[in-house]
């Protein structure tokens, strides 16, 4: 059984590799791949777009351009902060150059407590 469960898994790391080269892709796969891309993180933001620190999902500060994922975790568990000074130092990672390219984007407004 293990040695037929092995020649099934190789064959279809083969096949795969041998669709995936011939650069050929099915219209379903294709739809299905682009609509969970958009869904899942949606459009980056763009200049004059912000989102506030204090109260964003994290899948709305992964939309900043080039926060990745484990920033934006960061931020998310830090909370809360008075202003931007505040988030440079509780959030390891974002420093004076992220700052920077990040800070603009963002807004401290407080949460309803």
């Amino acid at each position: 059984m293990r040695t037929l469960t092995l020649t099934a898994l190789t064959t279809l790391t083969l096949l795969g590799a041998a669709f995936a080269a011939s650069g050929t892709t099915t219209p379903a796969t294709t739809a299905a791949t682009t609509t969970t891309a958009a869904t899942m993180s949606g459009p980056m933001l763009t200049a004059g777009q912000t989102v506030n620190v204090n109260t964003a999902l994290l899948a709305d500060l992964e939309k900043v351009p080039g926060l990745d994922v484990k920033l934006a975790t960061a931020i998310v568990q830090a909370r809360p902060y008075k202003n931007q000074a505040d988030l440079v130092k509780k959030v390891k990672g974002i420093g004076k150059k992220n700052i920077k390219k990040f800070g603009p984007f963002f807004t401290y407004l407080n949460s309803a407590e």
